[in-house]
């Protein structure tokens, strides 16, 4: 491409700072510095513009911007192929997995997992931080499928990848998803743990985006368990009038894999 040996080193150095800046746990400047990284001149180094249109996907999807998200992981496994980057390109496929999954696209998410599981890299090291990805994705596939003791399992196997490398963001999102598999599994203790987990690692994020929204409706869910059962004679607190039926049953839904039409 052309580039001095010097403005490759600062391009890689951007690369470095936006995986340091998502790896605490600060969304708004990960995106920025992740955004500048990806369309910086990194000359002729595909494993930097692989890294850093991971990093890039990663910072989008915790900021809300699932599309954008999605675009990048795309650009980041073309890439990490070209590049023989096996763990970019199983950590690219299992976001895209997990962002089928999010939008109930569980046919796109099975063949996303299987083609993160095809790859040619060593594994006699044993598994990688980045296999977290396709384990949370699957848990999902299997939580929505109403395979609740599988989707324990997966996710019990996303913390623990998780916890060898993943950023902050990335761990609690883990304990979160398995927070709200292990409560509807009729584990509350575990879950009310997992979400003390996330909680706890989300303190020191300066950013938390997506994570911190899904901590805090956690925490609401948790807060509002009922000790009786929700009927049509009840009143919901902080509402200024009972909920019909109909009303009632539609909020039962809500959980359930169905589209929202």
């Amino acid at each position: 491409s052309g580039a001095f040996p010097g403005d490759t080193i600062e391009a890689e150095i951007a690369v470095l700072r936006a995986v340091q800046v998502f790896k605490v746990g600060d969304v708004a400047r990960a995106v920025d510095a992740a955004g500048q990284a990806a369309h910086s001149n990194l000359g002729d180094g595909p494993l930097g513009r692989s890294a850093a249109y991971c990093v890039y996907g990663a910072a989008l999807y915790f900021s809300g911007r699932a599309l954008e998200a999605r675009a990048a992981f795309g650009s980041a496994v073309q890439l990490s192929s070209v590049a023989a980057n096996h763990l970019g390109r199983a950590y690219s496929l299992g976001y895209l997995a997990l962002i089928a999954a999010d939008r109930g696209q569980l046919a796109e998410a099975d063949q996303l997992l299987r083609q993160a599981m095809e790859t040619d890299r060593d594994t006699t090291a044993g598994e990688h931080f980045v296999d977290m990805m396709p384990a949370l994705a699957m848990a999902k596939v299997f939580d929505q499928r109403g395979m609740t003791a599988q989707a324990a399992a997966a996710a019990g196997r996303a913390v623990v990848l998780a916890l060898r490398g993943g950023g902050n963001l990335e761990v609690a999102n883990a304990y979160l998803i398995r927070a709200s598999i292990l409560r509807r599994a009729g584990d509350p203790e575990a879950a009310e743990s997992d979400l003390a987990e996330a909680s706890a690692l989300l303190r020191h994020c300066r950013d938390a985006g997506l994570a911190g929204d899904l901590l805090a409706a956690a925490k609401g869910r948790s807060a509002g368990r009922w000790s009786r059962p929700v009927g049509p004679d009840v009143t919901l607190p902080g509402l200024p009038e009972q909920l019909t039926s109909q009303e009632l049953a539609l909020l039962r839904l809500l959980p359930s894999p169905l589209s929202r039409r």
